[in-house]
C-alpha cells in the first residue's frame, strides 16, 4: 500500500507526484521573488516543514526562484 503525501493541507498519491506538483510550479512562475503576499508562499512554506532539519528553517521572509547555475544549456 502506498503512503500518502501531505503538504499542508494538499495531498499527493505518492512523493513524485508531489515533486511534479512543485516542478510546475516553479517552472510557470519562473526566476522570481515568492514573498508573504504570493499566492503560492503557504505551499513553499509547508513543503518545507517536511524537510528533517525543519527546525532551521523557521522565519523565512520569501523564497527566491533562480536559475540553476549547474545546468549549462547550449544553443
Amino acid at each position: 500500500m502506498k503512503q500518502i503525501y501531505y503538504i499542508g493541507e494538499l495531498e499527493f498519491k505518492t512523493k513524485k507526484e508531489c515533486e511534479n506538483y512543485t516542478r510546475n510550479i516553479i517552472n510557470d512562475l519562473g526566476c522570481c521573488i515568492i514573498n508573504k503576499d504570493n499566492t503560492f508562499f503557504s505551499f513553499f512554506d509547508n513543503l518545507i516543514q517536511n524537510h528533517p532539519e525543519c527546525y532551521n528553517k523557521k522565519g523565512i521572509d520569501y523564497f527566491y526562484i533562480q536559475p540553476n547555475s549547474l545546468v549549462r544549456k547550449y544553443y
